[in-house]
């Protein structure tokens, strides 16, 4: 059989995509609207192919990782699992991650392209550990479950326990006559899964979870879904110049009490002073020109900040993530902009806070 992108891509072509790359998700099936409430309502299918699934192993991976990553890898039991950063000296991003604990290794589930980042700037700490990292895109396909519905339908598709899974947690099913791994990962809201297939198998595990009443949904609905539910995404909110604590990862990806790691002292320098020079966080477009990604916001004239990632919801209601600047972004504030269709304003709804 052929491999999970392929073999997924023609199911997406044969189910009214009019386009598909050739690992990962269409950008819709016809219906983006529907497929953004489905995702946000109901029980969203969304290709994950494409993200970067790394493996590790040997017999130091949890002390190694242990001393990188932000968060407490050294407490996971298999089972568990916890969402983490992997960051520079000065503490900035580089890959944010979500790490799975099994038996004998862990997953490492990162966006697309960023496991050529983390590996290579891993491995340089590597002296005398064994430890071995792994691509395993093209043996391993991540299926997303998005929305509210999503544990109902994978127990009706045979994971039993799933809708029991606290954050980051996993667990082995059989669905589609296939032994998957079902986790917790919240992509877009709390309610999330991933099923973990074998990337021959993807198909068949893709067909059980939409006979049991997924609705699949595309890239384009995954996205607005996303910057809905306000989850920073690496590519948009988090750069190489982020720290954690501003895009809203303080509670969820930070250990504060597991001792060093790389990046730690910049962080914890920041998160005592109480509130970091900008914070991301929600906005609401307020009238005029809808907001671009990348384009500069201000207060009274003065730089206050950027947004990142722009959607609409169901309903057509224009919503924003943005970074804004410290004494400017309490929930409230207006902000104006310039974008290519001219003057426009927003509203800080929210403080992003995972």
């Amino acid at each position: 059989m052929s491999d999970s992108g392929t073999t997924l891509r023609s199911w997406h072509l044969a189910h009214g995509a009019a386009e598909a790359p050739d690992v990962g998700a269409p950008p819709h099936y016809g219906d983006p609207r529907g497929e953004l409430t489905a995702a946000r309502a109901g029980a969203g299918l969304v290709d994950l192919s494409a993200r970067d699934l790394v493996e590790a192993t040997g017999r130091d991976r949890v002390r190694l990782l242990h001393a990188m990553l932000s968060n407490d890898v050294r407490s996971l039991a298999p089972g568990q699992g916890c969402w983490a950063t992997f960051n520079t000296e000065q503490g900035r991003v580089v890959a944010e991650m979500r790490v799975l604990a099994l038996e004998d290794r862990l997953w490492i589930d990162l966006e697309p392209g960023v496991g050529e980042v983390f590996v290579p700037g891993i491995e340089r700490f590597i002296i005398a550990d064994k430890c071995w990292f792994a691509p395993l895109r093209g043996k391993v396909a991540g299926i997303g479950l998005l929305g509210p519905g999503s544990a109902a339908v994978a127990e009706a598709a045979g994971a039993a326990g799933a809708g029991g899974l606290p954050p980051y947690g996993h667990l082995v099913a059989t669905v589609g006559g296939t032994e998957v791994r079902v986790a917790r990962v919240l992509r877009a809201s709390e309610d999330d899964l991933t099923v973990f297939a074998p990337e021959g198998e993807a198909v068949a595990v893709w067909d059980a979870l939409a006979a049991a009443g997924a609705r699949p949904v595309g890239a384009e609905a995954m996205e607005a879904a996303r910057i809905l539910g306000g989850v920073p995404r690496q590519g948009a909110e988090i750069t190489a110049e982020t720290i954690p604590v501003e895009a809203g990862l303080r509670d969820r990806a930070i250990h504060w009490n597991k001792g060093c790691y790389r990046g730690q002292e910049v962080i914890c320098r920041i998160d005592t002073l109480g509130e970091p020079a900008k914070r991301l966080v929600a906005l609401a477009a307020a009238g005029g020109a809808p907001p671009l990604p990348g384009v500069e916001l201000l207060a009274g004239g003065k730089k206050a900040g950027v947004v990142t990632s722009v959607a609409r919801d169901p309903e057509g209601r224009v919503a924003a993530l943005g970074y804004v600047k410290r004494r400017m972004n309490e929930p409230g504030a207006e902000v104006t902009f310039e974008s290519d269709s001219g003057p426009g304003q927003a509203r800080v709804e929210r403080w992003i806070h995972l």
